[in-house]
């Protein structure tokens, strides 16, 4: 949801679509950077500099969330251990072979 705003902060089309891809994509390892990082080398390329620094610092925003607000409200919210999180997320990110690129 956060990606989707930022692309719609800095104009880029079809920011909805665009938006649900980034939240479908933040379930993987990678996350949500599959659909952000192209999208602030677009605006680089199309020399909108400012827009570009804009999206990726707030790419680097919405990092912090999937990886670490996420992982911290759902163990708050879910009365689940942070231990048991993070070890879901190492597991998660070793199902997806994360670890061997």
């Amino acid at each position: 949801m956060f990606a989707g705003i930022g692309f719609a902060l800095v104009g880029l089309p079809s920011p909805v679509v665009f938006g649900v891809l980034a939240t479908i994509t933040a379930l993987l390892p990678v996350g949500s950077a599959l659909v952000l990082v192209p999208a602030v080398l677009y605006l680089m390329f199309e020399g909108h500099w400012g827009a570009a620094i804009f999206l990726a610092v707030w790419s680097a925003g919405v990092g912090v969330m999937d990886n670490f607000l996420r992982p911290y409200l759902t163990a708050t919210q879910a009365e689940v251990s942070t231990m048991a999180v993070f070890v879901g997320a190492i597991g998660g990110a070793s199902a997806f072979e994360f670890w061997a690129w």
